[in-house]
């Protein structure tokens, strides 16, 4: 669940690289494939309130394809884009507070700091994130679980969900927003626990 396109493997994504470097632009259509749904996890999954996840996860693999020539060839290329997309992040949280646009509903103050400090984990954390998402999705609510595979699978606009489970906009992305946190909340405590020393509910 929630894991990279089975269409694509690493192996094709660095060779996509290195023909995408030698001028076949297209190819990097075959990294997209394989981490776009993974990023957009990671973001969505991270808990950061009032981010357009479509909008960040897009600007990243642009982002990485105008700055190739900055990857390292044999080094870890998720964890490379994983870098670049907390980097478009940071920004968007810069944009943000800049122009004074609220973050989050009143009272929850402590999930932008919590975001904030998630921005400056290295990537490598990043992946581990993702290595424990299917199981905390797994935990939520079946309503909660259904809106982000909705929205984060299937990507489903937020208007069409509304219409489709008869609820308000602003009803979606209170609950969208509530699921989001609470997949960021699952996975801090399951890394916690897992820093911890071994924990046999996790699947290798």
């Amino acid at each position: 669940m929630m894991d990279s396109d089975p269409g694509a493997t690493d192996r094709q994504a660095e060779e996509a690289i290195r023909r995408t470097r030698a001028g076949d632009t297209e190819a990097f259509g075959i990294v997209v494939a394989r981490y776009e749904l993974p990023i957009r996890a990671w973001l969505a999954s991270a808990g950061y309130p009032g981010i357009d996840v479509d909008e960040v996860t897009q600007r990243a693999f642009i982002a990485a394809f105008t700055n190739l020539h900055r990857y390292e060839e044999g080094t870890d290329l998720k964890a490379w884009l994983f870098a670049v997309a907390r980097f478009q992040l940071r920004t968007e949280l810069a944009t943000r507070r800049r122009s004074r646009q609220r973050l989050a509903p009143d009272g929850h103050e402590m999930l932008l700091l919590l975001a904030e400090r998630a921005i400056q984990e290295p990537p490598e954390l990043a992946v581990r994130r993702l290595g424990w998402l299917a199981e905390c999705l797994r935990g939520l609510a079946p309503r909660a679980r259904d809106l982000v595979r909705w929205r984060y699978e299937a990507r489903l606009p937020l208007v069409t969900m509304a219409k489709q489970t008869g609820r308000s906009l602003g009803a979606i992305k209170k609950h969208l927003w509530k699921a989001r946190r609470a997949l960021h909340l699952c996975i801090d405590r399951k890394m916690a626990e897992e820093d911890r020393g071994p924990h046999p509910g996790r699947q290798p």
